[in-house]
Order: structure tokens, then sequence, then C-alpha cells
């Protein structure tokens, strides 16, 4: 394990069908599902946990609904989400090559309900380390649980880092690349870090804004939807599971960047 767990966000890894904004999420056919146990996180969510199928022990979904919807829910379309392994056609759109410094047995691929900006839901992937993503999926149940709106989220391609300063909204997690301004691996290319909504989060350093056109988003007083500040609640379910916000880092600011460790 890459960290001591303190939290009690205890989503488990098995196979179980959800209602998502696409349509049901449902286990490969012929798959028994029989219940074990149900849990309750920090955000009210239950999680039915159920064993992994012996036909395909690694393919592992996690579903969290809420059982007591708050007002920006729509109790007809409850949060979805689940787990799978990261191959096939999710990992040849991946920027994953070999020499990136994880393998992809040791990621896996969310699919994450969320509200977008105009109040509907949709249903986004990310692609996270494998000893975070139940911890990933219930910071993510808050944040659906609380209405916030993410823009978009996808995985980002190896066009996407090629191409100049993008000034998108991507929410993502995993992408093979260095640092920022330097060599060294990011802790974006372990799957350790996420990005929220970048164009209403900037990274800033000194004159160097990106997003470029980030700027009306500058002023952090001026809070608006799918924006993050102290206190809030993306800030506060990150810092239940222990990861850091660069939004509170001193030689650079990065509102929309947090990490496993931090950095």
């Amino acid at each position: 394990m890459i960290r001591s767990r303190r939290v009690e966000l205890l989503l488990a890894v098995g196979i179980i069908g959800a209602a998502c904004a696409s349509g049901p999420i449902t286990a490969d056919p012929g798959t028994s599902i029989a219940a074990d146990t149900t849990v309750s996180t920090r955000a009210g969510i239950e999680t039915t946990t159920v064993p992994a199928p012996t036909t395909a022990p690694r393919a592992a979904v996690a579903t969290t609904e809420p059982t007591e919807p708050r007002e920006l829910v729509d109790p007809a379309r409850p949060f979805s989400s689940r787990i799978d392994p990261f191959d096939g056609d999710a990992l040849a759109r991946s920027t994953w090559e070999p020499g990136c410094p994880v393998e992809p047995d040791d990621l896996r691929l969310l699919t994450l309900a969320h509200h977008r900006p105009d109040g509907t839901v949709g249903t986004g992937e990310m692609v996270v380390h494998a000893d975070w993503a139940a911890d990933i999926v219930g910071v993510f149940a808050e944040l659906y649980v609380a209405g916030f709106p993410i823009e978009e989220m996808r995985i980002i391609t190896p066009a996407d880092v090629a191409a100049p300063p993008p000034d998108d909204n991507v929410t993502t997690a995993f992408v093979c690349r260095a640092v920022t301004g330097g060599t060294s691996f990011s802790q974006h290319a372990y799957g350790l870090a996420i990005d929220i909504n970048p164009l209403w989060n900037p990274y800033l350093r000194g004159s160097v804004l990106i997003p470029p056109d980030a700027a009306p988003w500058l002023d952090r007083d001026d809070v608006r939807p799918g924006m993050i500040v102290e206190g809030d609640v993306v800030v506060s379910a990150f810092d239940a599971i222990g990861w850091g916000w660069g939004g509170r880092w001193r030689s650079l600011l990065d509102w929309q960047h947090f990490s496993a460790n931090g950095r």
C-alpha cells in the first residue's frame, strides 16, 4: 500500500448494477451477484459489498447511492460509479506507454456520475491508482450529493498532451507526463493526483497562468459554481482522505490540483 488509511470511507470492491446517466451498469452476463454487507460513509451514502466473480476477479465495480438525497440531488438520478481494470479501449486512449512510472495493473478505471453546470447529470471516466480507487469514488460521491458541478470528466489522450495549453475544463487524474515546468514525473503519472475544473481553478505561478484564458477566475473571493475554495465540500472531502490541495501552496497556486502526497 502506498499510504496508511485513517478514513472511514469504506467503499467495497465487487460487482453490482447501478443506474447511471447513460443507462444501467450491469455485471457481466452469467455473473452471480450476492450482497454480503452494507456500510455507511461520511456522506450518508450506503455501499453494498459483493464478492467479485470467479470468472473475472479483476473486473470489480463499486457502486454507491445516497440514501437521503439532499435538495440539490434529483432522487431519480442517484450517484452511481464503477471501478474496473485499466485495460482495453481505455488504456489505448490514454497517455500510458512503456516507461511510465506505473503499470496498467496498478491503475483502475473509474466511471462516475457527476452534475453538469446546466443542472443535468453526466457520466465521466477517470484513471487513478488502484490503492486509492475506492476513496476517490467516495470523494466524488460527496461532491455529487452536494450538487458540485463538473463540466467535463474524461481520460486525457496523447493528442491533448501534445496540444498547446488548453482552455478546456476537463477534470482528470492519470496523465503520464512531467511536472509543469520540470522533468520529473508528475503525481498524475502515478494516478495519484486529480485536477478538477481547471479553467475555473487555474494554475498560477508568477505571470504563468494555465489555462491561459482563466483570468476571469483569478478572483477567488468571487466564488461561482465549480470553483474550489478553502473549507468547501471539495477541499473537505479530499482532506478527509489525507490528500493535499494545491490552493494551499506558497511558491505557486494550483487550485484545481489534489494529490496523495500533497505535491
